[in-house]
């Protein structure tokens, strides 16, 4: 800020000597030069940043004061010399803002001052009016160059502050990226990677066979067998912009895949702009794994109780032939009823196993269907312990198939005589509508969490209400019956009721 003021000074001076120009008082000019050049040679020599910021304006003061020396040395000789107290002016306003603006202007009104004062009095006007003129120009170039420099050092402020935040904002994402046991992968709107964690580098490390080889060589589809083709993997699917969820494929040589689960999601910013997309990968391979062996195990069961629940079923009707009286009839009658209900339910589970649920559907009374449920439920241990409120019009058909409607309907009564407290309430209604007849089964107790309304739908799947009451059961009447209702072209649902549970099975009207 030095620079400008002295080398004008120098030049100043070095075209009085050479032009001849008459100066009026040469020891002013001596003592005017000397403070600019004392004051340069001090801004060269001294270590400014240990002096004061109080003691650092104290260079463009004397630079004012030098300035304003040499103008009455000059005065009637070269009127405009006052205007070099700019320079210093703009240093005090740049420097220390306001304060700094308001002290410069004052010392190049000064500055014009003594102009005006070394010249004669009968010029006194004259030189009022052009100081004044020079006084003007100078405040305002100040006064902007002060605005201009304070409110360029916010806004670098601003931004230095931004890029600290970024930084630790980058930093943090960066670590809990680390932390999660998921692979986590970030492209930008661009659809470069600009954020990947250790895992999914592994995983990508799993997929390759070595150093030479193409990237995703041993990338299977689900089945374990068919070569996933590298644009419908999940990286090349995000960076084509698509989102997916739950997508199960797997990686790694035969023998030692990995079962990996793919969501790709894309982000938007507050207006609505792209702002890229996230990748995240799970192992699922242990669970598919523990799956397998829980399915495994059920199958041989149910493949091991068809024979002793065929012949109690076959032994039943033999006593039925007999005559037995209407007591041991009636007993017998339900012994075989809930075998048929077990050898059922055993066969719907293998159909289920292999995605198969075959229906042999007739014309059906609902309230004759819920009847019967109930006189099977009748002797279920609880059942009898419950208030049961039936209201089931019986003017309601529905094309389906018996057996495995009645399955459904006991395993929700079998779920409410579990999930209820001796002395709750069971009710079963119904209703219709131009498309469907439907019933709700609804019970007493505890309410299911509503992030489990859909979860206790999936296989081996028990919602918190059923662990924090230690309910027994194997998490699967649910996830066999809703096939059950689909293949019949209805929907089973939870519903989110405040007390207890309520479910609705829907299916076509006849």
């Amino acid at each position: 800020m030095q620079s400008p003021v002295a080398v004008s000074v120098v030049m100043l001076v070095a075209l009085v000597l050479i032009l001849g120009v008459d100066v009026a008082r040469p020891r002013l000019l001596a003592i005017g030069t000397a403070i600019i050049l004392a004051v340069s040679v001090a801004s060269l020599v001294l270590p400014w940043h240990r002096v004061p910021a109080v003691a650092q304006a104290t260079m463009p003061i004397l630079d004012m004061v030098g300035v304003a020396v040499l103008a009455a040395a000059l005065s009637g000789t070269i009127d405009t010399v006052g205007v070099l107290v700019v320079f210093p002016a703009v240093w005090l306003g740049v420097v220390f803002g306001a304060g700094g603006a308001v002290v410069g202007i004052v010392g190049a009104f000064a500055a014009s001052a003594v102009t005006v004062l070394a010249a004669p009095v009968e010029q006194h006007a004259a030189q009022w009016a052009a100081a004044s003129i020079v006084f003007i120009i100078v405040g305002v170039i100040v006064w902007a160059a002060t605005v201009t420099v304070t409110a360029a050092r916010a806004a670098h402020a601003a931004n230095e502050a931004a890029v600290v935040d970024a930084e630790r904002a980058s930093a943090a994402l960066r670590s809990f990226f680390e932390r999660v046991d998921a692979g986590l992968l970030y492209l930008d709107e661009r659809g470069k990677v600009v954020l990947f964690n250790t895992a999914i580098v592994g995983f990508g490390e799993l997929a390759r066979h070595g150093a030479g080889d193409v990237a995703g060589s041993r990338v299977f589809a689900a089945d374990q067998v068919t070569p996933l083709p590298p644009d419908d993997q999940p990286l090349a699917r995000m960076t084509r912009g698509e989102s997916f969820a739950d997508f199960l494929y797997w990686v790694g040589p035969r023998g030692g895949q990995r079962a990996l689960v793919a969501n790709g999601r894309s982000i938007e910013r507050a207006d609505g702009r792209a702002a890229g997309a996230i990748l995240v990968v799970q192992d699922v391979t242990e669970i598919l794994r523990s799956n397998r062996a829980r399915e495994d195990a059920l199958a041989t069961l149910a493949h091991e109780l068809r024979t002793p629940l065929t012949s109690i079923v076959g032994y039943s009707e033999l006593l039925l032939a007999d005559d037995l009286g209407v007591a041991a009839s009636a007993r017998v009658e339900i012994i075989s009823r809930n075998a048929e209900h077990l050898l059922s339910l055993s066969a719907s589970f293998l159909d289920d196993l292999h995605g198969e649920v075959p229906l042999v559907r007739e014309r059906l009374p609902l309230g004759r269907v819920v009847d019967d449920a109930l006189e099977v439920m009748d002797a279920a241990p609880g059942f009898k312990d419950r208030e049961v409120i039936l209201d089931v019009a019986p003017e309601l058909w529905v094309l389906a198939d018996p057996r495995s409607i009645a399955e459904v309907l006991l395993n929700l009564l079998g779920n409410a005589v579990k999930f209820s407290r001796p002395g709750g309430r069971i009710s079963i209604t119904s209703g219709e509508d131009d498309a469907f007849v439907w019933l709700d089964v609804s019970n007493s107790g505890s309410r299911i969490d509503r992030e489990d309304l859909e979860r206790i739908f999936d296989r081996f799947y028990r919602g918190g209400n059923a662990q924090r009451g230690a309910v027994a059961g194997t998490g699967l009447g649910l996830a066999v019956s809703r096939p059950i209702v689909a293949a019949h072209g209805g929907t089973l649902t939870a519903e989110d009721v405040d007390e207890g549970a309520s479910f609705r099975l829907c299916l076509p009207r006849y």
